[in-house]
């Protein structure tokens, strides 16, 4: 398998993964002691940007493929949170002022969008900034090159 086709496996399955199970354990554990915003629209997408740049650099993945992996990776992590949350949390009775039981997956969905835009934008700043420090650190060789070679 080419090393990029293994990247965006790793980045596709970090999302999945890493997205389900921060949210399960903040409705478990965390719950009321973390801000529910700094959580879902900081702290989860730091954790997927470190952990997904890591995967980058070494799988040399074109953004387009970065964002593709990451965008099935959050609608995925949707899925797997909802169904998890179904088939464990099952209340006896509708809380007031929802008709049909799962009717927060509306409001899963819009926040996993945000979150995707969130991550995106991180990624891009951080693509930015290691293209430009490489960049300054590919100049220097070259020019500490033309030193040697004149000296």
């Amino acid at each position: 398998m080419e090393k990029h086709h293994k990247g965006f496996l790793i980045i596709l399955f970090i999302n999945i993964v890493v997205t389900a199970l921060l949210q399960i354990l903040y409705n478990q554990y965390v719950g009321e002691s973390i801000n529910i915003v700094l959580f879902q629209f900081v702290m989860i997408p730091l954790i997927l940007v470190i952990l997904n740049t890591l995967v980058i650099w070494k799988s040399k993945l074109t953004f387009y493929h970065y964002a593709m992996a990451t965008f099935c990776g959050l609608v995925s992590s949707i899925i797997v949170y909802a169904l998890t949350l179904f088939m464990y949390y099952k209340p006896a009775e509708l809380p007031p002022g929802e008709i049909v039981l799962g009717a927060d997956l509306v409001l899963i969905m819009f926040v996993a969008i945000l979150q995707f835009i969130i991550v995106i934008a991180l990624s891009f700043i951080s693509l930015l900034i290691s293209k430009f420090i490489f960049q300054q650190k590919h100049m220097l060789m070259s020019i500490r090159k033309k030193a040697h070679s004149n000296i």
